[in-house]
């Protein structure tokens, strides 16, 4: 994704519901993401830093449920395709599959780090920082916007302080480096479309995923039920981070269109697979 936009700088976050923030030059930029599943709208924020009287990360303990979660149904899945080893061999691929998934995002999961929980105060609201949820990416965001609300704040004078304490008031006073980025107003809306390499990797295997789906009707063979399988995955993974990346955008209405055309066809086409393969084990059996 971009890292900069107008006189914007990404600080963490990227598309869907979580949202993005971005640093501004005398303001923080929110964006939360509004949807179900995919973001069809967005919300801009904007936070002076000068108005931010608090900071604060908390660790949670998410991280570690969710791998032992992982963990557990990874080794479900592997274990039920090991104890069926000698079965028909739909079987036990159609339960490794899951198995390997799980693994990954097990992997994943712990790579990523232990998760927390950001937010800021004002005068008038406690504002939830939804996307930093990683301590190791969070922490020098939260840092940032520490240095950039006391170079904000650098001409406030502590209520403590009374007039008889001119150095003080001086040194309170006295001015910092300028701010990181020069002036700037809040975006009118999303950034236009650029294109997209998802999008395009999704629609040239979407080419290729047709024959495959079409030579199995006439040539037998499990290494041609593996190829269709591993397409039909890989075509729903991109379509789907295509169709997040995309939404990010003012994109055209057509694409939108068939990006979303295609995930539906993909998930129903996957689930008429799976149906039928059953069907056929239940018929030999």
């Amino acid at each position: 994704m971009k890292q900069s936009f107008d006189d914007y700088k990404h600080l963490a976050g990227g598309t869907g519901g979580k949202g993005s923030l971005w640093q501004g030059p005398d303001h923080l930029l929110v964006v939360e993401g509004r949807g179900f599943l995919l973001p069809f709208s967005e919300v801009y924020r904007r936070v002076d830093y000068d108005k931010i009287q608090a900071l604060t990360l908390v660790t949670t303990k998410s991280y570690i449920w969710a791998s032992i979660g992982m963990g557990l149904a990874a080794f479900f899945f592997l274990g039920l395709a090991f104890l069926s080893r000698d079965e028909e061999p739909f079987l036990p691929i159609s339960l490794v599959i899951p198995g390997v998934m799980l693994t990954v995002l097990l992997l994943i999961n712990v790579f990523r780090g232990r998760t927390c929980r950001c937010s800021l105060q004002t005068a008038v609201q406690v504002l939830r920082l939804k996307p930093l949820v990683r301590v190791n990416k969070a922490e020098p965001v939260m840092r940032l916007l520490e240095d950039l609300c006391r170079r904000q704040q650098s001409h406030l004078v502590p209520a403590s302080l009374s007039p008889a304490q001119p150095d003080a008031v001086s040194g309170a006073a006295s001015p910092l480096p300028p701010p990181l980025l020069p002036g700037a107003s809040i975006p009118g809306g999303k950034p236009p479309w650029q294109g997209s390499n998802w999008t395009f990797f999704t629609g040239l295997l979407m080419l290729l995923w047709g024959p495959a789906l079409a030579a199995e009707l006439f040539v037998p063979g499990l290494a041609l039920t593996l190829s269709s399988v591993v397409l039909g995955t890989l075509i729903t993974v991109l379509g789907i981070i295509g169709l997040v990346h995309a939404s990010r955008y003012r994109t055209p209405g057509t694409l939108l269109t068939c990006l979303w055309v295609n995930l539906v066809v993909d998930l129903l086409a996957g689930l008429g697979m799976y149906i039928l393969a059953i069907a056929a084990v239940m018929h030999q059996g």
